[in-house]
């Protein structure tokens, strides 16, 4: 009777064990109790069959996380992320996992997350992103600050220390700095915003350097108290704005 007791829990421990090996695991980036059948966190182990492919291959979702193996169970294997839109070369793939090339080395992201056709990643309800042409820009010459600003029920509202986003041209494809709140900068021209196109201010900073900054993230009053120095005031220019510190 002991023996046939004994024979029967071994039996249970096998068929146990051998249930969970052959469980798969979620590819979403979702951590579950089941586990890949090939995990193993030696990348030069990985034995998951693949359709091998040479594939130019576009991320359809944000911040989508790459892996040195194709295994979700954990997160040690997280070597970066990819944005949504980012183009990346497959060279492999399977109904959960794709291998692509990431900084020159072989990692692997969810299949779901990669689309064949080029991933928009624009904003429908945002003016047109093309760059504002200089001589669409009204001249002057004032100084101005940095007023970080954010949205609050459709309107902005100052942020104290914050920073603003600086672009080497007015367009928000050309990011190239950020300012501290309360910077001074000199403002050598200006466009007003309209259905299409956003209003820009374009600065020169103490670098020597021109960028364009958002009308809405400068004010010719600055945040800390001190009064501008205008020089020149341009046509249209905007009211300076309220410095009432958000509650």
């Amino acid at each position: 009777m002991k023996k046939f007791i004994a024979a029967a829990l071994a039996a249970i421990v096998v068929t146990a064990a051998f249930a969970s090996c052959a469980q798969t695991d979620d590819p979403n980036g979702d951590t579950t109790t089941t586990r890949n059948p090939y995990s193993t966190n030696d990348p030069s182990q990985v034995t998951m069959p693949f359709t091998e492919v040479n594939d130019k291959m576009y991320v359809n979702t944000d911040n989508l996380n790459v892996r040195s193996t194709p295994d979700s169970s954990s997160n040690t294997n997280i070597v970066g992320q990819l944005s949504k839109g980012t183009e990346v070369n497959r060279t492999g793939y399977n109904a959960d996992w794709s291998r692509i090339v990431y900084q020159g080395n072989v990692r692997y992201v969810a299949t779901n997350y990669l689309s064949a056709e080029k991933v928009s990643t624009d904003d429908p309800n945002k003016p047109t992103d093309t760059a504002v042409p200089d001589d669409k820009f009204t001249e002057c010459n004032e100084i101005v600050f940095v007023y970080p600003t954010e949205d609050k029920n459709g309107k902005d509202v100052y942020v104290k220390d914050g920073e603003v986003n600086a672009y080497s041209t007015a367009s928000f494809d050309s990011w190239a700095a950020k300012f501290k709140d309360g910077t001074k900068l000199t403002r050598t021209g200006i466009t007003k915003e309209n259905n299409t196109e956003y209003g820009w201010s374009r600065v020169k900073a103490d670098d020597g350097k021109t960028y364009y900054i958002r009308n809405s993230q400068l004010s010719t009053v600055d945040p800390n108290g001190a009064a501008s120095t205008t020089t020149e005031t341009p046509t249209g220019t905007e009211k300076p704005a309220d410095t009432t510190k958000a509650s």
